[in-house]
């Protein structure tokens, strides 16, 4: 049995590095000279694309200018509804035909014709006008007087059937927009539960399952799963749904990260100088060596749990498939500077409960010994949490350091209530009866 219990207790300890070892390749593809996020957040941006915005997306891969056409409309609206499709009728329903939305496009694809129809005879009365342009207007002959009204007429219609088609742009963007954002409701999705990308020939298309792995792994592997689990709990459907689906997800990402981090030390964490001396025997030479390298441990700890931390928390974070910001909740806030001030508090405090659950320590003393950590603390502020200004993202950065308390505590009690171990009773009990039955 205890040789079992050993063959078990080594199985887990090599299947969690393997896990956390995965974790760190996904981590090391989203340095700058890999793809990470590769065309993956432009289905997102929907609403921008539909709305003919410009510079649409990521700084790395940015759509130049959104639809301007109807044709440029339907194609990312027939996307979106044929991945909303096998969802509705999973139960039971069909796509709804929007009558005004249909109404509205056939009006415009009428305006698109006319303006395509007055911009053919405006660009010919321009070329017959441009012939003309040497000459003084007073000395036009009657045919040339001609040329220039017929040329300044077509400029007219041109202009007025522009405006008329803008207007009617404006219509069907909005209509479809609230066309998809219904259909999604009815089928209980998230525009991020769709993978749905922008391809080279400026089309919207499903993405392949390869290019899904090859392309955006840290969201084939870690945010989908987790987005399907909410699906599934059929979080979205309760009140304050946003709310719910930031609480599972960072429940779920905390105890992953807790499960494959180190336990945090500080005992061994201490470079203050100490007075040099030369080890008088070859006990203290030992003792030396045994504190550096324990050191040198604890250090490389340190930086694995923050590189976990960093790619589980940050990269999850920052993702544009981890949340639907489309909602309310990841409007604009512009308590920038109390939000980050509020996070840092709690920050440290959680990862002060966190090393209270494995030694005695106090407040100060953590601090003295945690230099590293509150350096650390005040980057991450600095280089992430300053360039926020959505609510949602600091209720995600502030609950998972919240939920990280939670889980040290309820570590903290089970500690407490686990009685001592039998099998160290068993060593001492065999060591008594080996000394009587030695002595008799």
């Amino acid at each position: 049995m205890p040789r079992q219990k050993k063959f078990f207790s080594s199985f887990y300890r090599i299947f969690t590095k393997i896990i956390a070892v995965f974790f760190i390749i996904l981590f090391i593809h989203s340095f700058p000279f890999f793809p990470l996020f590769k065309k993956s957040a432009q289905v997102v941006h929907y609403q921008e694309y539909i709305n003919g915005e410009e510079n649409i997306g990521s700084d790395r891969w940015k759509i130049k200018e959104g639809a301007q056409t109807l044709e440029e409309i339907n194609n990312i609206e027939q996307a979106i509804l044929a991945e909303v499709k096998p969802e509705l009728q999973k139960k039971g329903k069909d796509l709804q035909k929007n009558q005004e939305l249909e109404k509205a496009k056939e009006k415009l694809d009428e305006a698109q014709k006319e303006h395509t129809k007055r911009k053919e005879i405006h660009e010919k009365e321009e070329e017959k006008y441009k012939k003309l342009l040497p000459k003084n207007p007073d000395s036009f002959s009657p045919e040339e007087k001609k040329i220039n009204d017929d040329y300044g007429i077509a400029k007219s219609y041109e202009k007025s059937a522009e405006k008329y088609r803008q207007e009617e742009l404006k219509k069907v963007r909005e209509k479809t927009i609230e066309n998809i954002k219904s259909e999604l409701k009815r089928a209980e999705l998230a525009i991020t539960d769709l993978n749905i990308e922008f391809t080279d020939n400026e089309t919207w298309e499903k993405r392949p399952l390869h290019r899904s792995i090859l392309l955006d792994p840290i969201r084939f592997f870690l945010i989908q799963p987790l987005q399907l689990t909410s699906r599934q709990c059929g979080i979205t459907n309760l009140p304050y749904g946003i709310f719910w689906d930031l609480l599972l997800k960072v429940l779920i990402i905390r105890l992953l990260l807790n499960w494959i981090s180190y336990p945090p030390k500080l005992a061994n964490l201490d470079f203050k100088s100490r007075e040099k001396s030369e080890p008088t025997d070859l006990a203290s030479l030992e003792e030396e060596r045994e504190i550096a390298k324990q050191q040198l441990e604890t250090m490389k700890q340190f930086l694995f749990n923050f590189a976990m931390s960093i790619l589980l928390i940050g990269a999850f974070s920052l993702h544009p498939f981890a949340f639907d910001r489309s909602n309310e909740f990841f409007s604009k806030n512009q308590a920038t500077f109390f939000w980050g001030i509020l996070y840092l508090v709690i920050f440290f405090f959680s990862q002060f409960i966190a090393t209270l659950n494995y030694q005695k320590i106090s407040i100060g003393n953590y601090f003295r010994k945690s230099w590293l950590l509150v350096i650390v603390g005040l980057l991450i502020y600095v280089a992430f949490y300053s360039q926020i200004g959505r609510f949602g993202d600091y209720l995600f950065a502030l609950l998972s350091e919240v939920i990280n308390i939670l889980i040290n505590l309820v570590k903290m009690a089970y500690r407490r209530s686990k009685p001592p171990k039998k099998e160290k009773v068993k060593w001492e009990r065999k060591k008594v009866w080996n000394y009587r039955s030695y002595n008799h």
